[in-house]
């Protein structure tokens, strides 16, 4: 999935918060990261790194979904900063302010399918073709969110 230069330098800003707020090294992350992913490869500190600076645009879906189950949070926070309870609260209360009615559903669908997305890579530790088809239709749903939050 591909994020604004905007969108890249508030992922990583977010990403390097939880990780010092657990007293982890940018190492400490990677490798916790790999191991939730259930294999090492491509993610490493020099990742993390280029990450929290915001110079990596183009995420991977897989990679973030296990940065965001080992610092126990949603893909949709890291992505967009919305905490997925505000996010439910508005959907139920039909949206407020800026925010329509149809994105709000949409964030909130999106916490959904990444919680599930996360439960179910746990349960197989990424392998198989139906994990990989999840991936990536979880990165369709976190693009469409995006489009409509523009």
């Amino acid at each position: 999935m591909a994020l604004s230069d905007e969108e890249a330098r508030a992922f990583g800003r977010r990403v390097k918060r939880l990780r010092q707020e657990r007293g982890w090294s940018q190492e400490e992350l990677a490798f916790r990261a790999a191991r939730a992913r259930g294999h090492s490869g491509g993610f490493n500190r020099s990742t993390v790194k280029h990450y929290e600076a915001g110079e990596r645009r183009e995420m991977d879906a897989d990679i973030v979904l296990g940065v965001a189950r080992v610092l126990e949070t949603t893909v949709e926070y890291l992505l967009t900063g919305l905490d997925p309870a505000q996010v439910t609260r508005e959907a139920q209360d039909g949206g407020s302010g800026t925010d329509c009615a149809e994105s709000s559903v949409l964030l909130a669908a999106t916490h959904r399918a990444a919680v599930a997305i996360g439960q179910a890579y746990a349960a197989t530790q990424g392998k198989g073709q139906a994990w990989q088809a999840a991936v990536r239709a979880l990165a369709a749903i976190v693009e469409a969110a995006a489009v409509m939050r523009d």
